[in-house]
């Protein structure tokens, strides 16, 4: 039985009793302008709440002069705001403690929960429930500007559990936010990371020696036709079955198609002209997108992630309706290396742009994944004991949500290590750290159990350990400080750091090995005057070169066989030595022996 299960069973064996948020939430109060003077506040309005996060991405700064008629209603730590008007746009959030005495518009409903009732996390999941926008969809009045009232809203009746139970179910629901904030953190990590890479690979002062020139030299730009509005379909359908595109990129099918092959297309009008996109196929260009043709010496996509890098909108021409001229693209000075460096390039680009975009193994659909999760999971719990469906353990969800955590690295780690071999990743990412434990040799027995305490030989030994398998030791103090070891059998790590590998992504071996050849980097990270130490934080950060498991498994191999050859005194160099050594000796006695006269 798991530990909602169990607080269920002591807490609410019949059910749990339905409330209609009025009776768990408090009055709020308005502000009174007349008596601020020039105080400033930061004004929440519906546009400041992101739909997608749930947060307050930005605000502005109101005074009583300047406050905006719908500022009114003052907002405290912990608040929740629904947004009613166009409620359906999903814009809630809970108020951090930076808006804490702030203001926010009427155009939201705001809740304050007793808390001797309600935890304010409870409340926000329930909010966020597909059975509360039920509710609301069906009680929004108005067809082209719908809203709904502050009354219909606290009218809508939710479970509310005792406390215990709340509480153990809004850590379960956390959890899957956390980790599909996570995710999302993770998708902007490799969207700039992209964005380096690509960088990178199209700065040719370093790495290309090739001429700039005009793209007009190397490309023909042509702007494409006007077509009717009427001309040009949301969907695709059989009779509009073309893509067209415009100033924006696409912007729907046609029925007919003025462009074939390849190609990428420049937005030429509007703010956001510069824009590209890439076109495959039959398709049809408006007016107001330049159509990019070139010869079999440039490489389609390579051309794409150049235009990308390029920042066209910087040439646009100022006014109310800013443009770009062919003319003045054709101008713009580019680099053309040789079609094998393009391919190269555009190869590690496409792959990065795969990981950023595709639906189908990105972070995209990944993020998308956990966000369904997360929603079956709350609207399951928050009607748990209503209606007796069998849901996950905690137990369960939690090692679930390590495993998927786990893959997700995994997949990306490999991911890059397909586009570009070896990748460096720090320590604190490849494997986890054990901290050695406070000994004394008097407060043990005797035994065959090696105590590591950071010399190049066990300390002495005792009868317990305090980790089995394979590690790598790394030295914290004293004079053999970053002194690395190996073992591979039950020890006991006192003074020093423990890693272990996460062998989905590094072989223990491996890491050793690399770790051993850090060595005098990891001893000149020493500090102290008296007793000298590592910080492990320090440690954790290194980063190691981390090629695929199966290069690493011969990179081993390698190693093994030198370090064999090298010290083993019944195969190696050592043994045959002392062979020579002593056929030496016996030539030597032989030949230096002669019988008295």
């Amino acid at each position: 039985m798991s530990r909602l299960e169990e607080l269920i069973q002591i807490h609410c064996p019949n059910g749990v009793e339905y409330l209609a948020i009025s009776e768990c939430v408090m009055r709020v109060s308005n502000i009174k302008w007349i008596n601020e003077g020039d105080s400033e506040y930061m004004y929440i309005d519906l546009t400041s709440v992101d739909r997608e996060t749930h947060t307050i991405t930005e605000t502005q700064n109101i005074t009583a002069d300047t406050a905006p008629s719908r500022a009114q209603q003052i907002v405290k730590y912990g608040d929740i705001l629904f947004g009613t008007t166009r409620p359906m746009l999903k814009r809630y959030c809970m108020i951090g403690e930076n808006f804490d005495n702030q203001i926010c518009s009427t155009g939201f409903c705001v809740l304050r929960v007793k808390k001797e009732m309600m935890l304010r996390r409870w409340l926000y999941h329930v909010i966020s429930s597909t059975d509360f926008f039920d509710y609301v969809e069906k009680n929004q009045k108005g067809a082209s500007y719908p809203a709904i009232s502050d009354k219909n809203v606290k009218n809508y009746k939710m479970p509310v559990p005792p406390l215990e139970v709340q509480r153990e179910i809004v850590r379960i629901l956390d959890n899957f936010t956390e980790l599909t904030a996570e995710l999302t953190a993770e998708l902007t990590a490799r969207e700039n990371q992209y964005k380096y890479y690509r960088n990178y690979l199209l700065n040719y002062d370093a790495m290309v020696k090739a001429d700039k020139k005009p793209l007009g030299q190397c490309c023909s730009l042509k702007a494409g036709k006007a077509i009717p509005a009427v001309e040009i379909s949301e969907n695709q359908t059989e009779e509009f079955r073309y893509p067209c595109y415009g100033a924006n990129g696409h912007r729907g099918y046609t029925r007919t198609y003025n462009q074939s092959g390849k190609h990428c297309l420049i937005g030429r009008q509007g703010a956001l002209c510069g824009n590209v996109c890439y076109a495959i196929g039959d398709f049809y260009a408006t007016e107001h997108a330049v159509v990019v043709s070139h010869g079999e010496e440039i490489d389609d996509r390579y051309m794409y992630h150049l235009l990308m890098a390029a920042n066209l909108n910087q040439y646009k021409t100022a006014g109310a309706q800013p443009g770009l001229s062919v003319s003045r693209l054709e101008m713009v000075n580019v680099v053309i290396p040789k079609i094998e460096i393009q391919r190269r390039i555009a190869y590690v680009l496409d792959s990065f742009e795969t990981i950023c975009s595709d639906l189908n193994i990105g972070l995209p659909a990944e993020i998308k994944a956990r966000q369904k999760q997360y929603e079956f999971y709350r609207d399951t719990l928050l009607t748990y004991a209503a209606t007796g469906k069998t849901i996950l353990t905690d137990r369960q969800t939690d090692r679930q949500t390590d495993r998927q955590t786990d893959r997700q690295t995994d997949r990306i780690i490999k991911l890059i290590q397909y586009v570009f071999g070896s990748i460096c990743l720090p320590i604190k990412m490849i494997a986890d750290v054990f901290r050695g434990d406070y000994i004394t040799k008097k407060n043990t027995g005797s035994g065959n159990i090696p105590v590591i305490l950071g010399g190049q030989e066990p300390a002495y030994y005792i009868d317990k350990a305090n980790h089995t398998g394979e590690i790598i030791v790394i030295a914290r103090s004293g004079a053999s400080a970053g002194f690395v070891s190996y073992w591979n059998e039950p020890i006991f790590v006192t003074d020093g750091f423990g890693y272990e590998a996460k062998e989905r992504v590094v072989i223990p071996k491996y890491l050793y090995f690399v770790l051993k050849n850090m060595e005098n980097k990891l001893n000149d990270m020493k500090r102290g005057a008296g007793v000298p130490h590592i910080s492990g934080e320090a440690i954790s950060n290194i980063e190691i070169p981390i090629p695929p498991l199966e290069k690493q498994k011969k990179l081993v191999g390698i190693i093994e066989n030198f370090d064999i050859l090298c010290n083993d005194l019944e195969k190696g160099l050592p043994a045959e030595i002392e062979a020579r050594k002593k056929q030496y000796e016996y030539y030597r006695d032989r030949l230096l022996s002669f019988e008295k006269q």
